[in-house]
């Protein structure tokens, strides 16, 4: 259970009230994963901003923790991410997880030369990047000449703040060595820097209660002719009929569930059905076909 969604949901609140994350400017979840052909494990940082509803993940390898990520081998860390997120919040008026008032950038952050162990050392600084208000400012080209030297001297620097006990406040003709400027920059999900709306494979793994139904289901008018649908793709819904799917007692709002659930699976059930030399096609329960029974659409649009 811990590590479902409810139960990291759960876990989180008895460390963090939903009172107190909506007050947060940020909270920074670390991301471990181990890449392929790799011992080591690669670390990143997701940045989830309460105040402004947005979640950066920022991973110095390249990886966007999505599906599709460029990087093959990624982390696929987002969906999850909003799942937890999602429960954690919950739907109580007033401050529901609403998704479409969310936002996701996966591609702000800084790359490192992959070839060496820096990763710890950028998600760190894109933390403080962050929290700072400094942001990231403009990418830019070619490592810079001194760059590795650059990186020695930051790994001392973050020791120096381990060792004299982190940041301290300004002081007029002290040597604020551990004075950081702190600026009250809010978060902002801005188009023009890459923040979007969250993604199909985000959506399609939030929890039941949440999710959107897909449009093709919100004129189905009862289970007898859902069935219907089933029949004609019987291929994508094995086992439409049993009665802990669509028997007595089962309501049409569960029902859809299932046939959604099902539909989430579709891509891969129709590459596996091709694999073994059949061919296979979904067919829109709003639109009619003369290759089928009933040859007629079994709801209007």
């Amino acid at each position: 259970m811990t590590h479902t969604p409810e139960g990291l949901a759960c876990l989180t609140r008895t460390r963090l009230s939903t009172s107190q994350f909506w007050k947060l400017r940020y909270l920074f979840v670390p991301i471990s994963f181990t890449p392929t052909h790799q011992n080591d494990a690669h670390v990143a940082v997701c940045a989830i901003s309460p105040e402004a509803k947005l979640v950066d993940y920022v991973c110095s390898g390249g990886d966007s923790g999505l599906p599709d990520s460029p990087r093959s081998d990624g982390s696929n860390c987002i969906p999850a991410v909003f799942a937890w997120l999602a429960e954690y919040i919950g739907n109580e008026e007033g401050s529901a997880f609403v998704p479409s008032e969310w936002r996701l950038r996966t591609s702000a952050g800084r790359l490192q030369n992959l070839w060496r162990g820096d990763c710890g050392i950028y998600t760190v600084t894109h933390a403080l990047a962050l929290a700072f208000g400094y942001g990231f400012g403009e990418k830019v080209g070619a490592f810079p000449r001194d760059h590795q030297h650059r990186i020695i001297k930051r790994r001392k620097r973050y020791v120096q703040d381990l060792m004299f006990g982190g940041f301290s406040l300004y002081e007029e003709g002290a040597s604020n060595l551990q004075y950081y400027p702190l600026i009250d920059a809010k978060p902002k999900a801005l188009e023009e820097e890459d923040f979007e709306s969250l993604p199909q494979s985000v959506l399609s793994k939030l929890p039941k209660w949440l999710r959107p139904r897909h449009p093709c289901y919100e004129k189905c008018p009862n289970k007898t002719v859902l069935k219907l649908h089933c029949q004609r793709n019987i291929k994508l819904y094995p086992g439409y009929d049993a009665p802990s799917v669509s028997g007595k007692g089962i309501t049409l709002e569960k029902f859809i569930g299932w046939v959604e659930d099902m539909d989430d699976r579709r891509a891969e059930k129709i590459r596996e059905i091709s694999k073994a030399g059949c061919r296979v096609e979904w067919i829109d329960p709003r639109s009619s076909n003369q290759r089928v029974t009933p040859r007629h659409a079994l709801w209007v649009k």
